[in-house]
């Protein structure tokens, strides 16, 4: 394992992963935002909002079909995407990323775009 400084970003091979497309990642957007959007409820109490959550998150990420890799891949893009400003997100969205790897080349894109668009015409 290597020493990486607490807060300093790792890069992956994009080989040592199987990746999750972003058509499984939209295919499960419904799950991801009953699980992300789940309110408690009194009437359930912790142990049936607890219960409730495990089975949305279940859905969500189908640890039957998905290997522990991949459930990596799908919520680390899941929050790549959240945290990307509004404008990039929308873009790399709209060109519908093959997986987080394209999803971060897409968002590289956007910015190379972006400065060439900035760039005064001589």
């Amino acid at each position: 394992m290597e020493d990486v400084a607490p807060g300093t970003p790792r890069t992956v091979d994009s080989r040592q992963l199987q990746e999750i497309k972003m058509e499984d990642l939209l295919a499960l957007e419904p799950q991801r935002r009953q699980f992300r959007q789940l309110c408690y409820q009194d009437d359930w109490g912790p142990r049936g909002v607890y219960g409730h959550l495990r089975e949305l998150c279940t859905q969500w990420l189908r640890p039957e079909r998905h290997t522990k890799e991949q459930i990596l891949e799908l919520v680390i893009l899941e929050q790549f995407l959240a945290v990307l400003p509004s404008e990039m997100q929308s873009w790399v969205k709209a060109r519908a990323a093959e997986s987080g790897f394209h999803a971060v080349s897409l968002a590289e894109d956007f910015l190379v775009e972006q400065r060439q668009a900035e760039k005064p015409e001589r």
